[in-house]
């Protein structure tokens, strides 16, 4: 057995999680009814939920189950996505796609619980609600457009201001807040495993170190190469969203990756422990750059902002989170920061994820924009009905919807984090 299956980047996840099952490199030719590029959440739930429907289902992972982003993000299982219920149906054209969509965003964070739940998954998971922090009065003013939208759906999101929301997080530096109780936590990278697990149980075939070299038509169906074999399929979905690569044209081009970094303390002593989150929850804030944290099993505060420009984000820095750490919660200075790491976000123009038909026969679902743990989850089950003719919550599109001036998304995202800053120290 290789050892790079069970050797994760450094972080507080690979620490705590429980090692990989075994997923052998691909040796040889298989054939396949789907054959699905990408082992993170995406694709571990769509092979899952394609053996529980019979599907012959293979997955070609190039590293090991949650290798990317999947097992490096923050672990907090947010609800809905970046746009409100109402900007969500307008931005779909109303009627029953924009229905979809907003069914899609509301029972997203209902799947993963209960995946976790059916299939046993030991990922320190709870679900005490996800909170919104507004450190200023734009983004509180933001928060009463969100609960409200909501609250036409159903949904009801506690409202607080002041002293309440102070309450709520052991912090002053927010102004208002909304507590969403879709929401919750987990380690996400033994969520990943433990759905590897599941799929493997349910009959699915998931081969790590089995980079996809090559894409290519075959008869008419599909073959995808790796170094060490090929799979045949009928069907083909790309399932690779932040660490996308050139297998597919310009597919790398239909998102933005950008790095985020994060930060987890050593375990907080009981006394400090009452002081910080006390309930526990999920947090991200309203700010343009964007903090976001909560507290793991072990009491550790874990928290997470942008990450490098240039380079690679896999080791930190993460002095941006840790210096957040730190406004918002001075007592955090008596703690050292056990652990750093990062990964990317793959963000589309308009805040909503993409499926895409490049090809009959190939779907593509990237663009989670920071939503991956739920909306992830939700898209892979909607990708194994696809394969069948069932709706998706969110439409598919026909081809690749490339980002314009792509190339120079560097430069672009340098210039909006620079802008987002400014506007942020300016309270607009």
């Amino acid at each position: 057995m290789s050892q790079i299956q069970g050797r994760h980047p450094p972080s507080l996840w690979a620490a705590t999680a429980a090692a990989p099952p075994y997923c052998p490199p691909l040796d040889g030719p298989e054939e396949a009814d789907v054959v699905i590029v990408g082992g993170g959440f995406t694709g571990l739930s769509a092979a899952l939920h394609l053996a529980e429907r019979g599907k012959r289902a293979i997955v070609l992972e190039a590293e090991g189950p949650g290798f990317g982003a999947s097992g490096r993000n923050g672990g907090q299982v947010n609800p809905g996505m970046k746009l409100n219920p109402d900007e969500l149906r307008a931005h779909y054209g109303g009627g029953e796609a924009g229905a979809r969509t907003v069914r899609l965003a509301d029972g997203a964070c209902d799947l993963v619980f209960q995946l976790i739940e059916r299939h046993a998954i030991e990922c320190e998971a709870i679900r005490p609600g996800y909170v919104q922090a507004a450190p200023d009065a734009a983004g509180a003013a933001a928060l009463r457009r969100r609960a409200e939208s909501w609250a036409a759906e159903g949904v009801d999101l506690d409202f607080l201001e002041g002293a309440a929301a102070c309450d709520l997080l052991g912090t002053d530096r927010y102004t208002a807040a909304t507590l969403d109780p879709r929401g919750g936590n987990l380690n996400p990278l033994a969520y990943a495993r433990g759905l590897a697990r599941a799929a493997l149980a349910a009959g699915a075939t998931i081969h790590a170190e089995s980079r996809a070299t090559t894409l290519a038509r075959a008869g008419a169906g599909w073959r995808v190469e790796t170094p060490g074999g090929s799979v045949s399929a009928a069907h083909v979905l790309l399932c690779t969203n932040g660490y996308t690569d050139a297998l597919w044209p310009d597919l790398a081009q239909a998102v933005v990756p950008v790095a985020s970094a994060i930060a987890a303390t050593r375990p907080m002593p009981p006394r400090l422990a009452q002081s910080v989150l006390p309930g526990r929850h999920a947090v991200s804030d309203t700010a343009r750059s964007m903090l976001y944290f909560k507290r793991d099993g072990a009491d550790r505060f874990v928290i997470g902002a942008r990450g490098q420009v240039l380079g690679p984000p896999d080791a930190g820095p993460a002095e941006i989170a840790k210096r957040g750490a730190l406004k918002l919660f001075p007592q955090l200075a008596e703690l050292e920061f056990e652990f750093e790491w990062g990964g990317y976000v793959a963000l589309t123009t308009d805040w909503t994820p993409r499926l895409m038909r490049p090809a009959p026969g190939v779907l593509a679902a990237i663009g989670l924009n920071g939503r991956g743990v739920a909306m992830g989850t939700a898209l892979g089950r909607d990708l194994a009905g696809a394969i069948e003719g069932e709706p998706t919550g969110i439409p598919i599109t026909e081809g690749v919807r490339r980002i314009p001036f792509h190339r120079f998304r560097k430069i672009g995202v340098a210039w909006h984090i620079a802008k987002a800053r400014m506007l942020d120290r300016m309270g607009l």
